[in-house]
């Protein structure tokens, strides 16, 4: 899981093509990162509607996210989306 907990003035976070990653680390950038302007997840296959609903409720000042080949984001993340 990743460790954000010295990361509260982060800005800007390139997690692209981390195959690892999933819904935890997401919920850890939320809970960890809240000054998080700007995120790429491209390519992160293992990230699904939870983790964006995380990063979306967790991260207020987010106005950029990379989501280019989730692989597990469906048309029902769309609400979940508008929040961000």
């Amino acid at each position: 899981v990743l460790n954000t907990q010295k990361l509260p003035h982060l800005r800007r976070l390139n997690l692209g093509w981390c195959l690892n990653l999933s819904d935890p680390a997401c919920v850890a950038i939320a809970n960890g990162c809240p000054s998080l302007r700007y995120l790429y997840l491209l390519g992160n296959r293992q990230v699904s509607l939870d983790g964006l609903t995380a990063l979306s409720r967790g991260t207020p000042l987010l106005c950029g996210l990379d989501i280019c080949g989730l692989c597990l984001v469906e048309d029902r993340s769309m609400p979940a989306m508008k929040a961000l």
